[in-house]
């Protein structure tokens, strides 16, 4: 009975079916020689280091003495299915050498925290010696990251990660070395509250199973950037991660919006050049015509420049209105993306919000004020 497995090991937290055993045991206990087979079918484990659980539809196994031929072991784990074929050699009751091929079909996995992907390939398991290693090919079929986000503390959660490593080491597998090569370039994009990309990846993982490095590149050539209350268009981008020593990838994206002067009525394109790495980021503006930055950003946040945000009395109100944003907004509003922090989104229900000078004329006087 496959729930009794538990009690062999502390990774599968539960298992159903009926395994049938034939065996033979002769020769020396120290190093015997076994002969026999093992079978599955409709079988059900789940284990600690999986979300879902895997289905065994088939299994059939030969022990020739000293190795084990797995001849089929197939299944269905994430709505798809695998198929493991290979042998090990015994000593004693323990595999020594081994080589398994697992192939998977339409797999969805949690490749990391509120991020699932689909795959289909190959991948190729071996032992020798004291020296495990873990290669093939992986192609992504599907995956989409949807997780809203608030931008900063993103980029601040990914420089965490860099420098990031276990304290101990993961049983049997931590020090295997890898060389997968993952790729794919349809239903893989960011569709969340800062943008809509379609993604085109072509890297490779290696390292080991603990410290991955990635070598690589992922394409951003089309899709949208949120900036406020501004859509842009992406013109071109690209994620090159050329150290494998560490997780610093290096960020080359132009992204273009238009953008009407509502006092002028004048159109202007406005292009976000984002450059750097994760620990030296890089935003610049330029627009066509040319304005100044400070206009760039004062008609992007309220549809005017500076010059037609004077007040009477010579004060501009932008800087006002800045200073009020920065201060009163400083915690529950993200000053880039103009999103609402988690209690104010708690208690309103708002999850943008956006702050602007005002300008009220009438035929006397002009005042500048404050619009919500």
């Amino acid at each position: 009975d496959l729930s009794l497995v538990t009690f062999f090991s502390k990774k599968i937290s539960s298992g159903r079916g009926k395994v049938l055993l034939d065996l033979e045991v002769s020769d020396q206990w120290a190093s015997p020689r076994l002969r026999g087979e093992l079978t599955l079918k409709d079988g059900k484990i789940r284990t600690v280091n999986l979300s879902q659980p895997v289905e065994v539809t088939a299994l059939s196994a030969l022990f020739n003495e000293r190795q084990v031929i797995l001849e089929n072991l197939q299944g269905r784990l994430g709505g798809g299915d695998f198929h493991i074929t290979g042998k090990a050699a015994l000593a004693g009751f323990k595999a020594e050498d081994f080589g398994f091929l697992l192939e998977v079909k339409k797999v969805r996995m949690d490749v990391a925290k509120d991020l699932a992907a689909t795959f289909d390939g190959e991948l190729f398991f071996q032992k020798k010696g004291p020296e495990q290693t873990l290669k093939g090919e992986l192609s992504i079929k599907n995956a989409v990251y949807d997780k809203k986000l608030e931008l900063k503390q993103f980029i601040l959660d990914l420089i965490k990660k860099r420098a990031y490593r276990l304290l101990e080491e993961t049983p049997v597998i931590g020090r295997t070395k890898i060389n997968i090569h993952l790729y794919g370039k349809e239903e893989i994009r960011i569709e969340n509250n800062l943008a809509r990309i379609p993604l085109v990846i072509d890297l490779f993982v290696k390292g080991s199973f603990d410290e991955p490095q990635v070598i690589g590149r992922v394409d951003l050539s089309n899709g949208e950037i949120y900036f406020r209350h501004n859509t842009f268009r992406v013109i071109s981008g690209s994620v090159d991660f050329l150290n494998p020593e560490e997780l610093n990838p290096i960020f080359d994206l132009t992204a273009r919006t238009d953008v009407r002067n509502s006092v002028t009525d004048r159109n202007y394109a406005i292009d976000l050049n984002l450059s750097g790495t994760l620990s030296q980021i890089t935003l610049t503006w330029n627009a066509f015509p040319v304005l100044a930055e400070a206009d760039i950003l004062a008609l992007l946040a309220v549809g005017k420049t500076t010059a037609d945000l004077v007040d009477v009395g010579g004060r501009a109100g932008a800087e006002a209105t800045s200073f009020v944003v920065s201060e009163f907004f400083a915690e529950p509003m993200d000053q880039i993306t103009g999103m609402v922090g988690e209690p104010v989104q708690k208690i309103t229900g708002i999850d943008r919000i956006r702050v602007e000078p005002s300008i009220n004329e009438t035929c006397t006087n002009a005042t500048v004020g404050t619009r919500l």
